[in-house]
């Protein structure tokens, strides 16, 4: 009778290896040549289901959507995700969850999907965001990665945002110039902030913001006007810029925190619409870009 009982165990673990040993084949056959992402030990987003990759923002847009990305009423607990250029893992991940207390480390995507059910938008550490003068090296980047999807024409160098002026006032004014080019082969619709005013605009970003680590951070206090619904969007709060080309906007602030003289890091993120089905992201001359990209620089105020 003892021997039966250990004759049964035997052939239940060989069972569950055989089946997990499987499972792990199946996965790893999934796995192609081009840029993959797996999430967990079984969800694969390979290259052939990849449209492209926008580089600036890091944001992979796929070709439909996917039933993955819908899914926001189920436990993530601890799940993981990973990177893989030609079947090679190049760096690891996790999702974070929106309602965490705890800052990410490192490679991370959000969760409750912060974008459409066909764009995934890998982050990279929030802590250097927080704390300027701590910055790590972003795997994002790895030389693989960019190789990989030249090879499938999937590389998109996307936007760059600069910050070319800054006008301090002593009355609490402050106004900054910004330009945005087009590296893409694509023509982009942006966020225009003179078509949508100011109020609008900074709905969908913090704006220029000063920081050392006597001050914190410093920031504008102008009045916010949201979209109705929220979720909303006009293509007439949109600029065309055409691949190859650029736009500057001046934006002046009536109303920015006090900055005492010293060395700062000025940031402005420049942001991108969200809420766009996969069927309105081509319009007639272009695609709607997505955003959003963070600009940083040194500042020395008197």
């Amino acid at each position: 009778m003892k021997g039966n009982n250990i004759i049964h165990i035997l052939v239940i673990l060989l069972f569950t290896f055989t089946n997990c040993e499987k499972n792990n084949d199946q996965s790893n056959n999934q796995i192609t040549d081009g840029l993959c992402i797996q999430f967990g030990d079984s969800i694969i987003i390979n290259h052939e289901e990849i449209d492209y990759y926008d580089f600036s923002t890091h944001m992979i847009y796929l070709k439909e959507t996917h039933e993955f990305l819908y899914n926001s009423n189920w436990e993530l607990g601890n799940i993981s995700f990973s990177v893989y250029a030609n079947k090679e893992k190049i760096y690891s991940g996790c999702l974070h969850s929106a309602w965490s207390s705890s800052m990410p480390v490192g490679p991370y995507i959000d969760f409750p999907f912060m974008y459409p059910e066909y764009v995934i938008k890998i982050n990279h550490s929030s802590e250097e965001y927080y704390y300027p003068e701590n910055s790590t090296p972003d795997p994002r980047e790895d030389e693989e990665i960019i190789n990989t999807l030249k090879v499938h024409g999937q590389f998109h160098a996307g936007l760059a945002n600069s910050i070319d002026e800054i006008d301090i006032k002593p009355n609490g004014e402050l106004s900054f110039k910004i330009t945005i080019a087009n590296r893409d082969t694509f023509n982009y619709y942006i966020l225009s902030p003179e078509r949508m005013g100011i109020g609008l605009f900074h709905y969908f970003t913090n704006g220029l913001s000063f920081y050392n680590q006597t001050t914190g951070w410093l920031n504008h206090q102008c009045a916010i006007a949201s979209p109705e619904p929220w979720d909303s969007w006009s293509i007439d709060w949109l600029d065309l810029i055409e691949g190859g080309a650029s736009k500057s906007y001046n934006i002046h602030y009536c109303d920015f925190d006090t900055i005492p003289s010293g060395q700062y890091q000025a940031s402005f993120y420049y942001p991108g619409l969200r809420n766009v089905k996969i069927n309105d992201i081509n319009q007639s001359n272009g695609r709607i870009w997505l955003g959003g990209i963070t600009i940083k620089t040194e500042s020395f105020v008197e």
